[in-house]
């Protein structure tokens, strides 16, 4: 056998070898797993400072193939005892694992090995019981992420990874699996001086030898639990909630008064809401960092106290009038909501707000065009497809301020009223939000829809136009 032979047969073993690590790779990171159901059982143990906790997670495999093991992520102080599925034991291994693209982030892995494969398109349900503490992810420079057992305040968020999520250690696989969108039932068991907090419904509170097991479950699909512990008071009016310490009970009533009003301005706009199953906002400290889930706000005390920082609440409910987009969604709802976020500020707050924050966003914009090259090529339509949602808030929030300029206030709330009459509900598509606003305004907007929306045309616009107002007049 001559030399040419010999590195022939090697070159195709060495294919082969290769092949064989990808097909492992893809078997290994598989990105189109979903959890559609969630229960969670947690006991805190303040004296120890530990938290003690069980959940069963329903997985579906939306993949073409099936699955041997299923992944998941966990905050690195808290330890798996036992994974089980319809009472059989499973193996897994469990190691602290730092992300491969932030090594200061460390997470517990856990790869579950299933004594069947997952076929594609069946879900089955696993049992995880797990406990140990929280401390926080100040040394990644997540400095709002200071969760901790502690009886004056505590949070328990996937921001601190306290309960099992599907995902790997890598923020760039994890981008990859679709937005969390699953039912949830949550039962935790703190003693009887605090009270817990959650933006679903509350379904039960019992005590039981001074300690109370309050129990929660959610009102719309949700994308995260949270759950708030400590002393809390509680204002409610025609399904508005606010839970705030009782140190803050003045700003708790200007909070709720501003809720109202936002959901008067907004049914004004958009019609009355169909199905509105409540809202809440939950008091937190200043410093944790303030979050949204569907139906829900956990809000910094610093809007309990000044009126001027509650405008994160208008972005969220302007929500609620969303359409459901057809998967893989493109995700402009958050530019809208963005843009919906800063004109409420003007409505309800009478404060000149829009041409700085917009002026502002334009910067935004033109530096993560210049910072990203999938930018260039991806369309914000495929934002969702690709990813890319971080990206929805900025350019979104300029493409649908051009639409109401260019429309005007009335036709652009019409517009949007007329869709969220027509397929709330429903699955819609960005071509029929497009057929909508051009019936509903009489305004042929095709040009703006393909710059802004289904190709990267808007950057031509960014490099020649230097002010918004030369942008808007594109298409007047």
């Amino acid at each position: 056998m001559n030399f040419r032979v010999n590195l022939l047969i090697a070159s195709v073993a060495f294919s082969i070898l290769t092949m064989a690590a990808i097909a492992q790779q893809k078997d290994d990171y598989n990105t189109l797993l979903v959890i559609n159901e969630y229960e969670w059982t947690v006991r805190l143990d303040f004296d120890n400072k530990l938290v003690k906790a069980t959940c069963k997670v329903e997985v579906m495999n939306n993949a073409n193939r099936s699955v041997k093991k299923l992944p998941f992520v966990l905050y690195r102080l808290l330890t798996v005892r036992e994974v089980k599925s319809g009472g059989i034991s499973l193996s897994f291994t469990q190691n602290i694992k730092s992300f491969e693209d932030q090594v200061r982030l460390q997470s517990n892995f856990i790869p579950v090995e299933l004594n069947k494969p997952l076929q594609p398109n069946k879900s089955m349900t696993l049992e995880l019981e797990y406990d140990g503490t929280l401390y926080g992810y100040t040394e990644v420079g997540w400095n709002y992420v200071k969760d901790k057992i502690d009886p004056n305040f505590t949070i328990l968020r996937p921001d601190c990874m306290a309960y099992p999520e599907l995902g790997y250690p890598s923020n760039k696989i994890n981008k990859q699996f679709p937005k969390a969108n699953f039912n949830y039932r949550v039962s935790i068991t703190i003693p009887d001086s605090l009270i817990a907090v959650n933006g679903g419904s509350l379904v039960s509170a019992n005590s039981v030898n001074g300690q109370t097991t309050f129990e929660f479950k959610n009102m719309e699909r949700a994308w995260r639990m949270d759950i708030a512990i400590g002393k809390y008071g509680r204002l409610t009016d025609n399904g508005l909630t606010v839970y705030y310490f009782k140190q803050d009970s003045l700003g708790a009533k200007r909070v709720l008064a501003a809720l109202q009003k936002t959901i008067r301005l907004y049914t004004n706009w958009w019609g009355p809401l169909n199905n509105f199953k409540g809202f809440s906002i939950i008091e937190i400290p200043d410093g944790f960092g303030s979050q949204a889930d569907v139906t829900s706000i956990l809000q910094s005390a610093s809007a309990f106290k000044d009126s001027t920082e509650i405008h994160q609440a208008y972005h969220e409910i302007s929500h609620l009038w969303n359409v459901d987009l057809k998967a893989p969604s493109p995700r402009w709802e958050e530019g809208l909501a963005t843009f919906i976020e800063y004109l409420t500020i003007e409505k309800l707050e009478h404060r000149e707000y829009l041409n700085y924050v917009t002026d502002w966003f334009l910067q935004v914009v033109r530096r993560e065009v210049a910072n990203d090259m999938r930018l260039k090529t991806v369309p914000m339509v495929d934002f969702g497809k690709h990813g890319m949602t971080d990206y929805s808030y900025s350019l979104g929030m300029i493409a649908f301020r051009i639409l109401y300029q260019t429309l005007g206030d009335e036709k652009f709330n019409h517009s949007l009223r007329a869709f969220y009459k027509e397929y709330s509900g429903k699955e819609a598509t960005t071509e029929d939000f497009i057929r909508i606003t051009k019936r509903v305004s009489g305004k042929d907007m095709s040009a703006f829809f393909n710059d802004w929306f289904f190709t990267t045309g808007y950057i031509a616009h960014l490099e020649r136009q230097s002010t918004f107002e030369e942008m808007v007049m594109i298409y007047r």
